[in-house]
């Protein structure tokens, strides 16, 4: 007598279960690109934080939120300009993101204190610069998922949360995870 068991296979005609709808792929696809474009500027914000000359660190970390802005309306086929980016970050430094650019604009001054200052300045630019850019990037990059664009932005519904304890640990886990 054998110790095998024989078992009918099943008919290769059953249909699996079909994946996620268009819309959700698509929506996830627009999700991780956009989170690559967050994560990307702030890493070259933080970057521009780093650089030792005052203003030109400044310029850098302007630079950086200008083309994120740009890049994120890109991901979610919003109508971007120039004039239009320059508006929404002057809007959102004015109302809500005061704290958001205070930051890099101290570490810059800093700087211009010779040995020490520039020491000092070199440590914390870089670290105020990616987390206001990530953070500014993850508040825009959600509120286009959600179908807005940089009319419809509030910068006052967001002002808690540039600031947020929340926010420094996302920054801090994703620096964690891009190395």
């Amino acid at each position: 007598m054998s110790d095998t068991i024989e078992v009918e296979a099943e008919p290769a005609t059953q249909k699996k279960a079909s994946g996620p709808s268009p819309a959700t792929r698509a929506k996830v696809k627009k999700n991780k690109a956009g989170q690559q474009v967050v994560m990307n500027h702030a890493l070259l914000a933080t970057a521009a934080g780093a650089l030792p000359v005052p203003g030109l660190d400044l310029l850098g970390f302007m630079i950086a939120h200008l083309n994120m802005v740009r890049d994120l309306c890109g991901v979610h086929n919003v109508a971007y300009d120039r004039q239009r980016g320059r508006a929404f970050l002057t809007t959102l430094a004015t109302r809500a993101g005061v704290t958001m650019w205070l930051r890099p604009t101290l570490a810059s001054a800093v700087k211009a204190i010779p040995g020490v200052g520039t020491a000092i300045g070199s440590a914390v630019g870089p670290v105020t610069s990616g987390l206001s850019t990530f953070v500014l990037g993850n508040l825009l990059h959600a509120h286009l998922l959600g179908g807005g664009d940089l009319h419809s932005f509030n910068a006052e519904d967001y002002a808690d949360q540039v600031n947020s304890p929340a926010a420094r640990k996302a920054y801090a886990e994703a620096v964690e995870q891009d190395h």
